[in-house]
């Protein structure tokens, strides 16, 4: 199956279906429900969320950057589906191959080169049910104050024991895949995405003594928000909601993988060199 995120964008996609039907073909293709437009105009069949689910699919291919990636792990959730990104962004640091690779990922898909990374995620537990059944993130969970005069006051437990108060704009428990996301620009550090580890990461604490924490993700991890009076937003990855100043947000590590395709030249380190610029001197 294809996924995309479309805005009328079939001039920039449609030619790369067309790409991925003919290499994969007679394998029968099927697009995401977000895709519906062009496959009305490509005489195309799309595929429910239900559908994607239920492990129906041998892959699910995202054209896209990493929100197109963050959706489409968020779609095949427990179903072991893998993902193979193509990056049709900025960064893409998520995805395993450019457009321009495009010919090259499906040549390695379809002679069973690729592999398979398993990548932890970070699942939420709440007595309000707060997201259903897509209660998980691949990147990370945030919390955030609701307005520019507000701050934001958690206290966080381990395994039911006082950890410690943040008070800031903001607070984020990121998973080693997240730690080049939302925690890195916050300030946190590099995890390597096979540690089985969560990265809680102030967003500009006031007390300044507070630095981002590494912790096993074989604890459970709760968060209890401080009555302030007004509400905040909770998101998991691109999703997020606004909740009572009293929700305590319980999480973990989810009881499932997410697994990203990847080409057999792919390497992490050389990933983190060449899209972060690693050791690079910028100075001319």
């Amino acid at each position: 199956m294809v996924h995309g995120r479309t805005r009328d964008e079939s001039a920039q996609l449609a030619p790369l279906i067309m790409r991925v039907s003919d290499v994969l073909r007679p394998n029968v293709l099927r697009l995401s429900e977000t895709m519906a437009p062009i496959a009305t105009r490509m005489g195309m069949t799309t595929a429910t969320e239900a559908e994607v689910r239920s492990g129906m699919f041998d892959m699910l291919i995202s054209l896209g950057g990493d929100g197109t990636m963050l959706e489409a792990a968020r779609m095949v959730g427990s179903s072991g589906t893998p993902i193979l990104g193509v990056n049709l962004g900025r960064l893409g640091f998520l995805t395993a191959a450019s457009a321009e690779r495009l010919d090259e990922a499906l040549a390695c898909v379809k002679a069973g080169t690729c592999r398979t990374e398993l990548r932890g995620l970070v699942s939420l537990d709440t007595d309000e049910g707060l997201f259903g059944d897509s209660n998980f993130a691949l990147n990370e969970l945030s919390v955030h104050k609701s307005t520019s005069a507000a701050m934001t006051v958690v206290e966080a437990y381990l395994n039911g024991r006082y950890l410690s108060t943040y008070w800031a704009d903001g607070l984020i428990v990121s998973t080693p895949t997240g730690s080049t996301g939302y925690s890195l620009s916050a300030g946190g550090p590099i995890v390597a995405p096979e540690s089985r580890q969560l990265i809680i990461t102030p967003i500009a604490p006031h007390n300044l003594n507070v630095r981002p924490l590494v912790i096993p993700d074989n604890v459970e991890l709760e968060l209890r928000l401080r009555p302030s009076g007004m509400d905040v937003l909770v998101a998991l990855d691109s999703r997020s909601m606004a909740v009572s100043d009293h929700t305590v947000l319980r999480l973990r590590r989810a009881p499932f993988s997410i697994g990203l395709v990847r080409l057999p030249d792919d390497d992490y380190f050389k990933t983190l060199r060449d899209k972060l610029m690693w050791g690079r001197d910028l100075r001319n």
